[in-house]
């Protein structure tokens, strides 16, 4: 009766110690777990960090010729750029899904790309970078207001152009909130024109990087 009384308590005294040895070996764990944020990728020769949501404008249009002179393309949540421009790939026009480098390379040498942000806050930003990525795949038509009325609509989804895309990045990723000029709707029938995000007062000029 006293040999089993015994062995008992040891079994107990055992299984509290394992105990204690397994939470002290986790606490000492989580200890030693340093979490390291990962950095955002920068522009290209510049320390500015590449944040999403940030408008890319530059001041000439990409593939040749265009009515409507200027350039825009938005940063995704992936930190790709997404942009609609005239160029056929793949027998497409429309939305393009670029690294930073390709997009920068898309340009003229010497010519510069200008970054701004939404002054509104950072999840709104975000809210339009992801819409973006969503949807430039959409877009398989580029098509500015001159060659159809249906053009003109802020909700036509596609055509597209660049700089309605964006408008339709930031107001759709924003539950219809126009945060570009403060009272659209996709109802209207306008142009929308690339320098309006480098004029506008919501957007914030945060630097240049310039194609070699």
């Amino acid at each position: 009766m006293f040999e089993q009384s015994q062995k008992r308590f040891f079994s107990v005294v055992l299984v509290l110690v394992l105990l204690i040895s397994l939470f002290s070996s986790v606490t000492a764990s989580a200890q030693e777990v340093v979490p390291y944020g990962i950095p955002n990728p920068e522009y290209p020769g510049t320390t500015i960090a590449m944040e999403p949501g940030d408008v890319l404008y530059s001041s000439k249009s990409l593939g040749g010729s265009s009515p409507i002179v200027g350039h825009v393309g938005i940063v995704g949540t992936d930190f790709r750029v997404y942009h609609v421009n005239p160029v056929a790939e793949n027998g497409v026009t429309g939305g393009k899904s670029d690294d930073i480098t390709t997009y920068r390379n898309r340009h003229a040498s010497g010519q510069t790309i200008t970054i701004y942000k939404l002054r509104a806050g950072a999840s709104y930003a975000t809210n339009a970078a992801n819409w973006a990525k969503v949807n430039y795949s959409r877009v398989t038509n580029y098509s500015i207001p001159i060659y159809s009325w249906e053009d003109f609509k802020l909700s036509t989804i596609n055509p597209n152009y660049c700089s309605k895309f964006l408008w339709q990045a930031f107001y759709y990723g924003n539950n219809r909130t126009d945060y570009v000029t403060g009272y659209w709707t996709d109802s209207k029938e306008v142009v929308v024109p690339p320098y309006m995000f480098a004029d506008s007062s919501v957007f914030a000029f945060s630097g240049t990087f310039t194609r070699p």
